[in-house]
């Protein structure tokens, strides 16, 4: 006796479209090749990857300064550079993020918000 349910499994074969169309509009830029892709939406994409390292450097500094600060064990040359660093990587990212909040704000005011495909939007 089987439930009526599961009399017919449903697998990831049969969504309609296939599996390639899976995700829809998620925001997932889908294009035959590099040579569609816009000049602006190319410079977006190495401008967030920047973004995203500078982050990423920023975070490693600063577990690693706090390590080093956790294991000074009273020596305070040792605690001072972890502090020197902590307060530099974190001045850095303050630089970097302002500036790229200034940018967007001169090109939104210049050329007008930005519309990426798939982008969330917010009225």
């Amino acid at each position: 006796m089987t439930h009526k349910n599961m009399s017919q499994p449903t697998i990831p074969a049969q969504i309609r479209g296939g599996v390639s169309n899976l995700f829809g509009n998620a925001g997932f830029v889908t294009t035959e090749g590099t040579g569609n892709i816009p000049l602006a939406l190319r410079i977006g994409v190495l401008v967030n990857t920047a973004l995203m390292l500078t982050g990423m450097v920023f975070l490693l500094l600063t577990v690693y300064s706090g390590i080093q600060w956790m294991m000074a064990g009273g020596n305070e040359e040792t605690v001072k550079k972890a502090r020197t660093r902590i307060v530099r990587a974190t001045i850095g990212l303050i630089i970097v993020v302002g500036s790229w909040i200034i940018t967007r704000l001169i090109l939104n005011a210049v050329f007008g918000p930005v519309r990426q495909p798939g982008a969330i939007r917010f009225n």
